[in-house]
């Protein structure tokens, strides 16, 4: 999104139409490859294989040639690991599969070591304090990230937008632009609205602490003692970079 902003052919009225053109081709490849990424990660989660390029020759294949065939049966790796059972071939683990072993493993690990010398989100303070692995770091943010009420919804309660308008905004949306930019461009909102639509949508989002308590991580009382111990934790940082100037 950082990119779009940067290279959107908005950008550059008045700079020639080469500088248009130029935006308008960066454009579309950042889009393309956005929507390659997306394609690839959903067909990752419902659990189908990617068929890419073979190594060694042949162009890779655009996102709408790409077929996904089920993990169970048509995927080559299945195909291997079924005839090595019936005892026609020895299983051979791929460099590729220890890797990918490796770091999930990786990420499994509780930090052992120092808090940083920095400002730290309770999130980060917990992995620091060795309390919480990376990765159920990584699925607390996504769980509050599921948990926040979207934007249209806030604007509807506040009588700013209609069912009818939401639906618009969807059936507009680029995949890369965000709903309320997208509001914006449209007329439905104006930027004050969708300045006032993000502070209540952060305000009202539910704390990632309750992730961990809700998983049995950590209690009410461990997390609240913690949550503490982070604020001091920043108010010490704060007074060391003050103390320097």
């Amino acid at each position: 999104r950082r990119k779009v902003l940067e290279i959107h052919p908005d950008r550059c009225v008045g700079r020639g139409e080469f500088a248009r053109r130029r935006h308008i081709a960066m454009f579309h490849s950042l889009q393309q490859a956005y929507e390659n990424l997306n394609n690839y990660l959903a067909a990752r989660e419902k659990g189908y294989c990617l068929d890419t390029a073979k190594p060694g020759g042949g162009n890779v294949k655009s996102s709408s040639s790409r077929v996904y065939k089920w993990n169970t049966g048509s995927c080559p790796a299945n195909e291997k690991m079924k005839q090595a059972a019936d005892g026609k071939e020895p299983v051979r683990k791929k460099q590729k599969d220890v890797d990918s072993f490796r770091h999930t493993r990786l990420f499994e690990k509780k930090y052992r070591g120092t808090l940083p010398a920095r400002k730290l989100r309770i999130g980060h303070y917990l992995y620091y304090s060795g309390l919480i692995s990376w990765n159920s770091l990584i699925k607390a943010l996504c769980w509050q990230r599921r948990q926040r009420l979207r934007l249209g919804e806030i604007g509807r309660g506040l009588g700013w937008l209609s069912s009818r308008d939401i639906r618009t905004v969807l059936n507009n949306r680029n995949s890369s632009i965000p709903f309320g930019r997208t509001a914006v461009h449209l007329g439905l909102l104006s930027e004050r609205q969708l300045a006032i639509l993000l502070s209540r949508q952060s305000r009202m989002k539910k704390k990632i602490g309750l992730y961990f308590v809700h998983h049995n991580l950590l209690t009410s009382a461990q997390m609240m003692k913690l949550v503490r111990q982070c604020r001091r934790h920043n108010s010490r940082q704060r007074s060391a970079v003050a103390s320097r100037f």
